[in-house]
């Protein structure tokens, strides 16, 4: 089976060729054996066994709103293995199964990154269950990492064939990073135009935090990392701080708005000249659907992509030749 795993700074997303898609927060805590687990619903996280050959099994909650901590280099993050058998289990592969990541541009281009990424998981055994289910022989057989951006044009490309014909500007904006690239028709076919090429420090991540440090000094009190996250999604933006009553929506929406200025700053400092030029520009990525609506002055054609949160994994199988369902 073939598996595409996003693993995000923000957010795991991961889709299979039938069709079957996932994702929750990249959190990730071990539990000690037999401690027992919460109720929680699909929305709130994931419950993974693993059991390597020859070790005892762990045990982890995956996906709970909260702090997410990251190395520099992808193949040092903590738990970044079991994020990606955790999603492959979830998809339901078992047995042999060849896995598909994704890097920011950044740290795509440097190739000991790509190359340390794949030996840390090729070859990986486990037998893994998620949320109780049934459990899952995997075997990593290969591992094939892809530029993030490129496969959400990929996929852009599949849904519509006439993006193939004009050159077309793609912002991807995600929890902690966001890419772009231009991509342009030369005497091969479709390439990237290296020079409109890049990544930037901005992110929806940077959104919740700054609302949290705000309300943190309006109220006087520490709000915990993943509060704003989690009210705005599972409590329509309503907090309590103190026993107050607070709408933090309105500040989520403020500093998005913020945010969206950073990002316009950053692509016309990239683009330059060659913006108004473009025959599209879309927008991937969980954060690209947050700031869709505030980069109207950026460029006419300006838009949000079908499928932004999933863009990247559903383009990474379309890459590898694999039938998608969108």
């Amino acid at each position: 089976m073939v598996v595409a795993v996003d693993v995000g700074y923000g957010y795991v997303k991961a889709a299979g060729a039938e069709g079957r898609r996932v994702s929750w927060p990249t959190t990730l805590r071990r539990r000690a054996p037999g401690g027992g687990y919460a109720a929680l619903g699909q929305a709130a996280g994931r419950r993974v066994r693993v059991q390597r050959p020859g070790a005892e099994p762990a045990e982890y909650q995956a996906g709970e709103a909260g702090r997410r901590a990251w190395a520099a280099d992808a193949a040092d993050r903590a738990g970044y293995d079991v994020q990606v058998l955790a999603a492959a289990a979830a998809l339901g592969a078992a047995g042999d199964t060849d896995v598909l990541l994704g890097l920011p541009l950044a740290l795509w281009v440097q190739q000991p990154q790509r190359r340390a990424l794949r030996d840390a998981l090729e070859g990986i055994e486990a037998t893994v269950a998620v949320n109780g289910g049934p459990e899952a022989r995997i075997s990593i057989r290969s591992v094939r990492v892809l530029p993030q951006g490129a496969g959400a044009f990929q996929w852009a490309l599949r849904q519509d064939p006439s993006l193939a014909r004009r050159p077309v500007g793609l912002i991807d904006v995600g929890y902690r990073t966001t890419d772009y690239l231009v991509m342009r028709r030369v005497a091969t076919g479709l390439a990237p135009d290296e020079a409109s090429c890049g990544s930037a420090d901005l992110g929806a991540g940077q959104v919740y935090e700054r609302v949290r440090a705000a309300l943190s000094e309006e109220a006087a009190v520490l709000v915990p990392e993943g509060a704003v996250e989690d009210a705005i999604g599972n409590y329509g933006g309503q907090m309590f701080l103190r026993g107050r009553e607070v709408d933090a929506g309105a500040q989520v929406e403020d500093a998005t708005r913020t945010l969206a200025a950073e990002v316009t700053e950053e692509i016309r400092r990239a683009w330059g000249d060659r913006l108004p030029l473009l025959g599209a520009v879309l927008l991937s990525g969980g954060g690209g659907e947050a700031v869709a609506p505030f980069l109207r002055d950026l460029h006419p054609l300006a838009r949000p992509m079908p499928d932004a949160l999933w863009a990247n994994a559903l383009g990474f199988l379309a890459m590898a030749g694999a039938t998608v369902q969108g």
